[in-house]
């Protein structure tokens, strides 16, 4: 089974979320195309959708790394677009695409990528509800942005960044 072994961790410049993205989720899970044939010394095949979107996603974390937030978008927007991503890896790419797209100041797009991941298997639900409240926060929506904070505050209330964003926030000084 093809596994990322990548971390990817969004880091905004106001907060760092904890989340480790993409990591270890099983890709040939994912793929709808056909296996290609074991490699030597393997007893399982990877399809080559699978391969292709490993490598992509290895790509975008690059991209992230390096700062090439317009990059990274475009790579994590092929994956969660692509045939087959279903499931865990729709979200992680989703929430990841969200995450790039925040970097870049383009919060509807990134909204609507966060709300894919949140209607998808996403296993971090106070990152998510973070990050898209500071989308909702930077477009002028307080009230929306309080719902999110509220909801990544009751999601883990031991959070760090979830701390600080919802004490920025609601206790403004």
């Amino acid at each position: 089974m093809s596994l990322m072994r990548t971390p990817f961790r969004p880091a905004f410049p106001a907060i760092a979320l904890t989340a480790v993205l993409l990591l270890t989720v099983p890709l040939d899970a994912q793929a709808a195309a056909p296996a290609t044939a074991p490699s030597a010394g393997s007893d399982t095949a990877t399809p080559p959708i699978a391969l292709d979107l490993e490598s992509r996603i290895e790509q975008a974390v690059d991209h992230y790394v390096a700062g090439d937030f317009a990059a990274a978008a475009a790579l994590l927007g092929e994956v969660v677009d692509s045939d087959g991503v279903t499931g865990r890896l729709r979200a992680l790419a989703a929430f990841n695409h969200g995450a790039a797209l925040l970097q870049l100041d383009r919060n509807r797009e990134a909204i609507a990528a966060f709300d894919m991941a949140d209607g998808g298997e996403f296993p971090y639900p106070a990152q998510l509800h973070l990050a898209r409240g500071m989308a909702w926060e930077r477009l002028g929506h307080p009230e929306k942005a309080a719902e999110d904070y509220s909801s990544a505050l009751v999601a883990d209330p031991s959070d760090p960044a979830v701390l600080r964003r919802v004490d920025a926030f609601f206790f403004k000084k």
